[in-house]
């Protein structure tokens, strides 16, 4: 469902390919590893079209994109991504 590079500088922008249902209000968030399904950081909607960019963490840390469900927030996909200095 994704294709990222697996690090990304703060603040830098992550270039994502995706597929997926592309629904109504769906988006990719970036968010820490840590973060609770339903929880979101930086996104951009999907409506966007692939590729798409999303804003990094301003923190260095483990991190997850997710593909979030604009209808309920349900994670659709993850994929793992470390944010660096």
């Amino acid at each position: 469902i994704f294709c990222t590079p697996a690090t990304a500088a703060v603040n830098s922008p992550i270039t994502v390919t995706w597929t997926g249902p592309a629904n109504e209000g769906d988006y990719i968030t970036v968010v820490a590893r840590s973060a609770a399904d339903g929880q979101f950081g930086n996104y951009t909607l999907t409506s966007s079209g692939s590729p798409l960019k999303v804003p990094a963490l301003k923190e260095p840390v483990e991190a997850e994109l997710r593909y979030m469900s604009g209808q309920g927030g349900q994670v659709l996909a993850r994929r793992p991504i470390t944010i660096t200095k």
